[in-house]
């Protein structure tokens, strides 16, 4: 008896696992809008039982000798179907006690996305969906566990947004906020699945760098190369983002805690930006006249 269940994702029903009977190979994808008997049970919310012939409604993965099928909603998170070679296979009781069946799998299921949403919101910043401080407590923890064991340092990159107080007052805190957002994902994106960005407080966020040592100096030149890049590229502002980086290591074989390297980063973090040259945030008409000299002397 060929059996699939299929999930809702996005406008679409995609078949996440069919028994060894299904004869289609592959995840199929319906659209909820398509006449398709997964379709409709969805849209109506109720378990439907047909016959093939006396139907003219799609059943997903069954093969050609399908002669009655039934299939039944899980909630609102996907169906469950199960076909037949004979013509009246499912009744009534079969009917009850897949409900009851489903009814219990539904329950399950949407505790379990209650749980990972109720952890997503424990361990990531609201604002900028990179970890929060948190997190980083609880994970620091482990990667020290982890560098003793096998005497890989950790590096750590402390980053903060220059001028953002004047960003705020000059352009407003939903600004800022926007910013704050922006910098988040361009900091996601210049770093490894195995690397970590944490918003470790206001404009500041924090990049924890396992099992690669020296890197990080390395790192912080590529993210202001990337930086400028970005600055000339992406509209989002009519401002420059600048960003102050402070680079340091933990060495599980020295003698100083992970306090201490994070410590040193935050340090060197404020000596990079003592050492920006541009000491005031420029206004609209100043930044734009710059980009328009730089332009110039480009094409000189």
């Amino acid at each position: 008896m060929p059996r699939t269940l299929s999930t809702v994702t996005g406008n679409t029903l995609l078949t996440k696992a069919k028994s060894v009977e299904a004869s289609q190979p592959g995840a199929a994808r319906t659209g909820l809008d398509e006449q398709s008997l997964a379709g409709e049970t969805l849209r109506t919310g109720k378990t439907l039982v047909r016959r093939k012939e006396s139907d003219g409604l799609k059943t997903e993965s069954t093969g050609n000798d399908t002669a009655s099928a039934i299939s039944a909603p899980i909630g609102d998170i996907g169906v469950f179907q199960a076909a037949s070679s004979e013509r009246d296979a499912f009744g009534a009781e079969d009917v009850h006690l897949l409900e009851i069946l489903l009814g219990h799998v539904t329950e399950a299921v949407r505790n379990i996305r209650l749980r990972n949403e109720l952890r997503e919101h424990a361990n990531h910043d609201p604002l900028t969906r990179v970890y929060n401080r948190r997190y980083f407590m609880d994970a620091i923890e482990r990667e020290a566990k982890r560098s003793k064991r096998y005497g890989h340092s950790i590096g750590f990159l402390m980053i903060d947004v220059d001028h953002f107080k004047e960003i705020n007052d000059t352009y407003g805190h939903q600004t800022g906020d926007r910013v704050l957002q922006e910098v988040a994902q361009f900091l996601r994106s210049q770093v490894r699945a195995a690397e970590i960005v944490v918003r470790y407080g206001g404009d500041e966020f924090l990049v924890v760098v396992p099992e690669r040592k020296h890197a990080t100096n390395i790192m912080k030149r590529r993210i202001k190369k990337a930086l400028a890049l970005w600055n000339e590229t992406k509209a989002f502002f009519d401002f420059p983002i600048a960003l102050s980086i402070g680079d340091a290591h933990w060495n599980p074989n020295g003698s100083t805690s992970v306090q201490d390297a994070l410590a040193t980063a935050d340090k060197r973090m404020y000596e990079d930006k003592n050492d920006c040259t541009q000491d005031r945030f420029p206004s609209v008409e100043g930044y734009n006249e710059i980009r328009q000299q730089d332009k110039k002397a480009a094409h000189q």
